[in-house]
């Protein structure tokens, strides 16, 4: 237990849990042959709470031995979708004084590329301005 004393310590402040895991039940062995051959669990995948709250679906895949003495672990996650807005183009805001320099400035941008990479670029960097607008109004 000495050993593993600083170990099992950083995880206990870091708040660490091990994932959700499938396939083989041992990670790892020392590749000798009969009743030689030694099978441990000794790998582990560690997360976080903002791993679990950010990826919740998340799964390590310990797949069966190989070349190596460690078994391959495959980590499968899909992030939590965040909720698209919709942009929508109001025409009060072209009575605002402002609009005209607001859509100026939305219009300027240092993104360097291909067309379409700067062109959105712009259109990104005007819907800010455009919402910033909507809130002054």
């Amino acid at each position: 237990m000495a050993e593993i004393r600083d170990f099992k310590e950083c995880v206990t402040k870091c708040i660490l849990q091990e994932m959700k895991s499938s396939g083989a039940f041992y990670t790892w062995n020392n590749k000798q042959g009969g009743a030689d051959r030694v099978y441990s669990g000794i790998d582990r995948v560690l997360i976080n709470n903002d791993w679990i709250l950010t990826m919740p679906d998340s799964e390590v895949f310990y797949r069966s031995e190989g070349t190596y003495d460690n078994f391959p672990a495959i980590i499968r996650w899909a992030e939590l979708q965040k909720k698209q807005h919709i942009f929508r183009y109001f025409n009060m805001w072209s009575i605002a004084p402002s609009y005209k320099e607001t859509v100026k400035q939305g219009r300027k941008t240092n993104k360097k590329g291909t067309k379409m990479y700067e062109l959105v670029g712009k259109l990104n960097n005007l819907k800010g301005k455009l919402m910033q607008l909507n809130r002054e109004i």
